[in-house]
């Protein structure tokens, strides 16, 4: 008997795809998107990496997990619709992040938290969803942009 049924292939190409994204995200994404000179660190780069690069090492743990799972743990795994949806989050993440400097932080924040919430909650959810997406993402601003001094990008905000 095969190794993947249907959940099995789908989680292998979902993991292969997560660590695609969170390369992309390291040697592409941030690099272009924050613009920090600063040599010292922690700098305005710092915060990313470390959040990225644990996203890749996790997801190469699922990548393995999931070629070398077998047939056992199956009755304890998630259906492929959870990965999928799990995927496109990560999907609408990567999206923002590359849009993020002509949308700006509010407002990317604002669309991908609440996404994020919609996602897991439901759609009957999405006043829940819009308020606690926009608590969150000012909650964030103010940390990033008082307490640690890096400036977000304001996008079409600016404009105002």
């Amino acid at each position: 008997m095969s190794n993947a049924g249907s959940r099995g292939t789908a989680e292998v190409i979902l993991s292969a795809a997560s660590i695609v994204f969170g390369l992309v995200a390291i040697f592409y994404l941030i690099p272009t998107q924050v613009m920090d000179p600063s040599p010292t660190i922690p700098n305005a780069k710092t915060f990313p990496y470390l959040i990225v690069g644990a996203f890749t090492l996790m997801s190469c743990k699922w990548f393995y997990n999931s070629l070398s799972s077998g047939q056992k743990n199956k009755t304890h795994s998630p259906s492929p619709r959870i990965l999928f949806v799990g995927m496109g989050i990560g999907i609408v993440f990567l999206l923002l992040g590359y849009l993020m400097g002509t949308s700006g932080y509010l407002i990317g924040g604002l669309t991908a938290t609440s996404s994020v919430i919609i996602a897991i909650g439901g759609e009957r959810r999405w006043v829940m969803a819009l308020g606690t997406g926009g608590a969150l993402t000012v909650g964030f601003a103010m940390i990033f942009g008082k307490l640690l001094n890096i400036e977000l990008p304001a996008g079409i905000l600016s404009i105002f």
